[in-house]
């Protein structure tokens, strides 16, 4: 279950991040039609990008 919410605020985070850097809502409308779309969206992207 920890997971599961974790995933959940994960995909919301990434998804409002993305409002506030663009000002498009298309994340939060595709998060409310099917969200695993979004899912895997947000994990690609984070897992290209470079933290260290």
């Amino acid at each position: 279950m920890a997971m599961a919410l974790g995933v959940l605020l994960f995909t919301v985070a990434y998804a409002a991040t993305d409002w506030y850097r663009t000002g498009a809502h298309v994340l939060f409308d595709q998060l409310n039609a099917n969200p695993w779309p979004v899912v895997r969206q947000a994990w690609a992207d984070n897992d290209g990008e470079e933290f260290w």
